[in-house]
């Protein structure tokens, strides 16, 4: 099955991937104040973007069981892979810079969080993976809404970002990122409501640029939490709707109005493997923080110029790491299409 990939959407992903590396180098390492705003900017809208580009790419015109299989193959498949190198990159982690006593009990973590890592929920000790469980149950819950009345999608988002406020005030958790989802599901949906429209919007790029920064300095000044979708956690959900839409709708009219910029560029490839970056760039990250932790660094230009080369060299190793893993990972997903999916 060959797929058929928009280019300048794959380079929205691997600038995502960069901001995602960044913010996590960044809050690693945080210091100055100037890398909290730099923080907020990015979590403004990096997550919501990522969904509304999944939903630029949503089809519901398959069968619901092709749609559900594909679906289960590269968002659910990949997950004991990755936690499997997670887990043995972590031990020896641990082992070599901390003590062989903290290696082992991360190990007992492990036995003692079992249903939580089955069940996929935030306490889970991959929660870090949570993006995946939460895209998979915001496409297929979207896919059947829209298959069965496209009139009823935006009452059912409102009542689902109503109950998503319910839950999470109640500490309520769903397995499978299922009460995440219910606040994912309306960029998803954006995606979906302007597939058709991407080249028009890219005459309202600026608009949409400073109308977010806008709301970003609203955010700053009145102290607006960050918008931490892994757990729900995001303060005035209007706000957070907004702001996600308008850094998302900024960031794909940048992006389809430079498409021709970015084929075969170095963001076109991060993107397309953007799966893979996000699940590994982890283990590099932890090695950053370790070296940055032996060096005492006061002055704010120095701090932020240090954030760009571990980002930079946190990117390099895990496409190092990815071009050491990608037969290994090709048989596994192969063997899942054919074998147990049967695409």
């Amino acid at each position: 099955m060959k797929e058929n990939r928009i280019k300048w959407i794959d380079a929205a992903k691997g600038i995502l991937i960069v901001l995602v590396v960044f913010d996590h180098v960044i809050t690693t390492t945080l210091k100055f104040g100037s890398e909290y705003k730099l923080n907020y900017i990015i979590y403004s809208f990096h997550m919501p973007a990522f969904f509304v580009l999944s939903g630029l790419t949503l089809n519901i015109k398959k069968r619901w069981d092709v749609f559900f299989r594909e679906k289960l193959l590269r968002l659910i498949a990949p997950l004991p892979f990755f936690c499997l190198f997670y887990t043995v990159f972590r031990f020896g982690f641990l082992y070599f810079f901390n003590s062989a006593n903290d290696a082992f009990l991360f190990l007992k973590s492990l036995k003692t969080s079992l249903l939580d890592i089955i069940l996929m929920t935030p306490d889970s000790p991959f929660s870090a993976y949570w993006f995946l469980p939460v895209l998979l149950c915001s496409e297929l819950i979207l896919y059947f809404l829209l298959k069965l009345d496209k009139k009823i999608v935006f009452p059912i988002m409102i009542l689902f970002v109503i109950v998503n406020r319910f839950l999470f005030e109640k500490n309520i958790v769903f397995p499978f990122g299922l009460r995440e989802a219910l606040i994912s599901i309306p960029f998803v949906y954006l995606g979906t409501y302007i597939k058709g429209y991407c080249q028009r919007l890219s005459k309202y790029g600026l608009l949409f640029l400073l109308s977010h920064l806008v709301l970003v300095f609203f955010g700053i000044i009145t102290g607006q939490p960050f918008n931490n979708m892994y757990c729900s956690d995001i303060g005035n959900v209007f706000f957070i709707l907004v702001i996600g839409s308008l850094g998302s709708l900024m960031l794909i009219s940048f992006a389809s109005s430079s498409a021709s910029i970015f084929t075969n560029s170095a963001l076109n490839r991060l993107g397309k493997n953007s799966l893979y970056y996000f699940a590994f760039h982890y283990y590099f990250l932890n090695l950053w923080q370790s070296l940055f932790a032996l060096i005492t660094v006061d002055n704010q230009i120095l701090k932020i110029s240090l954030d760009i080369i571990g980002t930079v060299a946190v990117l390099i190793l895990t496409s190092l790491f990815i071009g050491l893993i990608s037969d290994c990972y090709k048989k596994y997903t192969l063997f899942f299409k054919e074998r147990v999916f049967k695409l």
